[in-house]
C-alpha cells in the first residue's frame, strides 16, 4: 500500500470540527468533540476527564480471580512455555504449551480438562513452532510443522490444512466462518511488506483462500541502533523506548492502527478505508532522565562499543502515546499506555471512541502480555522473575 495512504488515515483533518463537514456532535459528554475526517468517518476530540468521571462514578478496577500454573513439581498446570490463551464461549481456557507441544484445557476454576497433542507430526500432534489462535466457528486451530490443524472445543480434530506461508504466530483474528492471518515478507529494518490473509472453511471442512489483501506498516520508520561486526555483517535493535506504531484486529474483523506521532487511534477495514479515529488530549509519560540514561549505556557492547553513528538524541525522552491496542468483546477499545507517573495503564473507550476513563494495571504488569480482553475477564500471561509462565484472570469490577 502507499504509505501516503495510511498517513491520510491517522494524520489530522482539516475538515474536523469545521462546519459543513456533515458532523454531528449528538449528546456527546463534556470535553468530547465530533467531527468527521474527509470520507465522512467520525473523529472523537477527548478532551475530558471521561464519561465515568462526569457520571461521579469510580473508575472499573482489575482483580484476579484465577492464576493457573506452579513454580515447581509436575502436571498439566505446569508449563514449559504458556504461548498462547484463548477463553472458549464457556469460558474454558485453552494453552497452549509451546515447549510440551501440547493444547491444553482448563475449566473456569482452573481445573485441568484435557490435553490435546503431543510432539510429532501425526493426526492431532504439533510440529515445530506451535502457535494456537481462536478460529472460525469458536474452533481451535494450530499452526505448527508446516500445517493448520483445528479441533473443537471438545478437543476433537476436525481437519488439517497445508501452510503455504508460516504465520510464525502473527496477527490474526476471526469473524463468522472465516480466519484472518497476518504475514510479512522482507527483512526486520528494511521495507516490509505486509498481506491479510483470508481462511475460509467449506461445506465440506476443507479450507479455501478466497482472497489476500496488502496492508502497510511502517515498520521500517523506527529508528534503530545498528553495529557492524569487524567480519562483517550487522546487528539491528530497536533504539531503546523507539516510538513504534501499533496494530491489532478486533472480533468483528475491522482493524486499528496507531502511529507514534499523536495519541491518535483509527478504525479501519480490510481495504483502509477509515471506519472511525479518536484522539484523546494528554500528554505523553515522561521517562526519567535515570531510565533513560542506564537504557542508553546498556546499547554498548564489549566487542562493538555503541552503535554505528549512534545519536542519543534519537532515544526518546517520552514514552510512546499507544502501546497496544485491545478490542474487547463487549465492543468497548482498551488502549494500553503510560500514565503522567510511567505507570502502566489502560484508557478504556466505548465503541464509539469516547473516553470512559483509565484503568489501572494490576501489580506486576511489567512482565505481563495481554491475551484477551472480554466483556468482564482480562486474559495475561505472566512471566516470574524465574522465567516460569503462568496464566491470570483478572474480572473487570465496574462499581
Amino acid at each position: 500500500m502507499n504509505p501516503r495512504r495510511f498517513a491520510a488515515l491517522v494524520l489530522p483533518s482539516v475538515c474536523a470540527f469545521a462546519v459543513g463537514c456533515g458532523a454531528e456532535p449528538g449528546d456527546a459528554p463534556a470535553g468530547v468533540t465530533v467531527g468527521a475526517l474527509p470520507n465522512g468517518a467520525p473523529l472523537v476530540l477527548n478532551a475530558g476527564d471521561g464519561a465515568w468521571a462526569e457520571a461521579g462514578a469510580e473508575p472499573w478496577r482489575l482483580v484476579e480471580d484465577l492464576q493457573i500454573g506452579r513454580l515447581t513439581g509436575e502436571g498439566p498446570d505446569v508449563f514449559g512455555s504458556a504461548r498462547n490463551i484463548v477463553p472458549d464461549p464457556a469460558g474454558r481456557i485453552w494453552v497452549m504449551d509451546g515447549q510440551a507441544h501440547e493444547l491444553r484445557q482448563f475449566d473456569t476454576d482452573g481445573t485441568h480438562i484435557r490435553t490435546v497433542g503431543g510432539e510429532g507430526d501425526g493426526p492431532g500432534e504439533f510440529g515445530f513452532n506451535p502457535c494456537m489462535v481462536e478460529g472460525p466457528n469458536d474452533e481451535i486451530w494450530v499452526e505448527a510443522g508446516g500445517r493448520w490443524q483445528w479441533f473443537d472445543t471438545a478437543g476433537t480434530l476436525l481437519g488439517a490444512h497445508p501452510v503455504t506461508r508460516s504465520l510464525g504466530c502473527g496477527i490474526q483474528g476471526r469473524r463468522g466462518d472465516q480466519f484472518y492471518a497476518v504475514t510479512l515478507t522482507g527483512r526486520p529494518g528494511q521495507e516490509q511488506e505486509s498481506f491479510l490473509q483470508i481462511l475460509e472453511r467449506t461445506p465440506d471442512g476443507g479450507v479455501i483462500i478466497p482472497d489476500t489483501l496488502p496492508l502497510y506498516m511502517p515498520e521500517w520508520e523506527v529508528p534503530r541502533a545498528i553495529w557492524t561486526r569487524p567480519g562483517g555483517g550487522q546487528i539491528r535493535l530497536y533504539v531503546p523506548f523507539a516510538h513504534r506504531p501499533t496494530r491489532s484486529f478486533s472480533r468483528d474483523g475491522a482493524i486499528f492502527y496507531a502511529t507514534p506521532e499523536a495519541y491518535r487511534v483509527v478504525k479501519t477495514n480490510f481495504e483502509l478505508d477509515t471506519l472511525l479515529a479518536f484522539e484523546r488530549m494528554t500528554g505523553a509519560a515522561v521517562i526519567p532522565s535515570a531510565v533513560r540514561d542506564s537504557a542508553i549505556r546498556a546499547l554498548r557492547r564489549d566487542d562493538l562499543g555503541m552503535p554505528d553513528d549512534f545519536d542519543r538524541d534519537d532515544v526518546p525522552t517520552t514514552h510512546r502515546w499507544v502501546e497496544r491496542i485491545h478490542s474487547s468483546d463487549d465492543g468497548s477499545i482498551w488502549v494500553q499506555r503510560r500514565d503522567a507517573t510511567g505507570e502502566p495503564t489502560f484508557d478504556v473507550f466505548n465503541a464509539g471512541g469516547v473516553f470512559q476513563g483509565s484503568v489501572d494495571a494490576p501489580p506486576g504488569f511489567e512482565s505481563m502480555s495481554v491475551a484477551r480482553v472480554t466483556g468482564n475477564h482480562v486474559y495475561v500471561n505472566y512471566s516470574d522473575e524465574f522465567d516460569v509462565d503462568y496464566v491470570l484472570r483478572f474480572r473487570i469490577e465496574r462499581p
